[in-house]
C-alpha cells in the first residue's frame, strides 16, 4: 500500500472512486486537499485528502451503509489517501425563515440579507480607480459590455500581448467578454471603447486538461477566458501593467508582477499558498487556496471540473458579481500570477473551520497558453 503524496495522486484515486462518490445523495462534488480536523494531534491532520462536499454531515449510524462516505479511499496498485467529509449548500438553499414586527413569517434570501463586507478606506480608494477616478488603467479595472438585452461589468485580470502578432489586448473571463467581436469599455459603456474581443473559450475536454490522465465521456473543464486586442485610440500612457496593492501600513503601491506560478501536479505546492486578487467589486482581498480540481455536476447532469477552491480572509469572501475575470496573485513582495477568477457563489461550501464563500479560479499558464497570449508586467 502507498499513500497519495499529489495532486496526480489524488485525482487517479479519486477517478478508480467516481461511481462511489457519485452515488451519495445530494453530493455537492469533490476536490482534492488537505485533510483537517478539530483534533490537532490527529495522524490524518494534515494529510492529502479527496474533500467529498454534502449538504448535511451527520453520524454515521443514522446513514444507510451504502450512503456511508469512507474515511479511506484506494486507486490503482493499492494506491490510497485519506477522505474529508465536508458540509455546505447550493445557494438557492439558502432561504430562511423571519418574522417581522407583526408577528407575520417571510422568507429572507441570505444574499439579501447578508450583502457585501464594509470595505477599508484603501480599498475604496482602489476600487474607485478601478471604477474610472485614477489617471491609468490597471489589472482590476471595470470593463463594460452592453448588447441588445442589456449590459454588465465584469474585471480586468491583465494586460497581454499575442505571441504569433504581437498585439496588446487584455485578458478577462469568456462570459464576460461574451462573444467574438463584442466591444467592451472602459468604465462604462457611455465611455471610451476599449477593445474588441478576438478569442474566447469556455470549456475544453478533461483529457486535454490533465494530459489523457483522466478522460471521462461527456466531461469538460471550465477554462473561461477571452482575449480582446486594445483600441488604437489609447496611449501607452493610458495603461499601467502593474498591480494595486494595499501594504500593511495601508498604503497603495502597484506591484510588478513576477513569473507565473507553475503548478506541479506531481506534489501538492498549491494548497495553502497565499493569495490577492484585485477586482472592481471587492477591490483588494487576501486569501488561501484550499483545494484543487472541483468536480461537480452542472443541472444537465454533465461532470465539470474547475482548478482552483479560494477561501478569503475575514470576512471570507474573496469575490463578488463583477469581479469576475480578476487575475489572483501570491502573496509576496512580487506577487506572481496563480489563476484567473470565473466565478463563486454558485455553491456556499463550508464546515466548522470555517471554509464559506468559494471562488473557483483557473491555472493562469493555462490559460494563457490556451489563449496564446503572455502577460505583459
Amino acid at each position: 500500500m502507498q499513500e497519495a503524496i499529489s495532486l496526480k495522486d489524488l485525482l487517479i484515486i479519486r477517478n478508480a472512486n467516481r461511481a462511489k462518490i457519485e452515488a451519495i445523495n445530494g453530493n455537492l462534488g469533490s476536490a482534492l486537499g488537505i485533510k483537517k480536523t478539530t483534533n490537532p494531534n490527529d495522524p490524518e491532520n494534515g494529510k492529502p485528502a479527496i474533500l467529498v462536499f454534502v449538504p448535511q454531515k451527520i453520524a454515521p449510524k443514522w446513514v444507510e451503509p451504502n450512503q456511508q462516505i469512507p474515511k479511506k479511499m484506494t486507486g490503482p496498485g493499492g494506491l490510497y489517501c485519506c477522505v474529508d467529509v465536508v458540509e455546505g449548500s447550493k445557494l438557492t438553499d439558502y432561504n430562511l425563515l423571519f418574522q417581522d414586527a407583526g408577528g407575520n413569517s417571510q422568507l429572507v434570501n441570505w444574499t439579501t440579507l447578508r450583502g457585501l463586507p464594509e470595505l477599508s478606506d484603501p480599498q475604496l480608494k482602489i476600487r474607485d480607480q478601478l471604477r474610472g477616478w485614477g489617471e491609468t488603467i490597471t489589472p482590476g479595472a471595470q470593463i463594460a459590455a452592453e448588447t441588445i438585452h442589456g449590459g454588465w461589468y465584469g474585471t480586468l485580470a491583465c494586460f497581454a500581448c499575442e505571441r504569433n502578432t504581437e498585439k496588446i489586448g487584455l485578458v478577462t473571463n469568456q462570459h464576460v467578454a461574451n462573444k467574438v467581436g463584442q466591444s467592451l469599455y472602459f468604465a462604462s459603456t457611455k465611455a471610451r471603447k476599449l477593445a474588441t474581443v478576438t478569442k474566447t473559450f469556455e470549456y475544453v475536454t478533461d483529457e486535454k486538461r490533465f494530459g489523457g490522465l483522466i478522460n471521462e465521456a461527456e466531461a469538460f473543464y471550465r477554462i473561461d477566458c477571452a482575449f480582446a486586442p486594445l483600441d488604437q485610440s489609447f496611449n501607452a500612457i493610458d495603461f499601467d501593467p502593474r498591480i494595486p496593492v494595499i501594504q500593511e501600513d495601508g498604503t497603495i503601491v502597484n506591484k510588478t508582477m513576477g513569473g507565473t506560478f507553475k503548478f506541479d501536479i506531481e506534489t501538492m505546492n498549491p494548497i495553502g499558498q497565499r493569495v490577492i486578487g484585485v477586482g472592481r467589486t471587492m477591490s483588494h482581498q487576501k486569501g488561501t487556496i484550499t483545494a484543487f480540481g472541483y468536480e461537480f455536476q452542472d443541472e444537465n447532469g454533465v461532470n465539470l471540473y474547475t482548478d482552483y477552491l479560494i477561501v478569503g480572509d475575514d470576512p471570507s469572501q474573496f469575490s463578488a458579481p463583477g469581479d469576475s475575470g480578476k487575475l489572483i496573485l501570491t502573496d509576496e513582495e512580487e506577487p506572481r500570477p496563480i489563476a484567473l477568477l470565473w466565478g463563486g457563489w454558485i455553491e456556499r461550501l463550508s464546515n466548522h473551520q470555517g471554509q464559506r464563500d468559494w471562488t473557483y479560479a483557473i491555472d493562469i499558464n493555462f490559460v494563457l497558453d490556451t489563449l496564446d497570449v503572455d502577460i505583459i508586467k
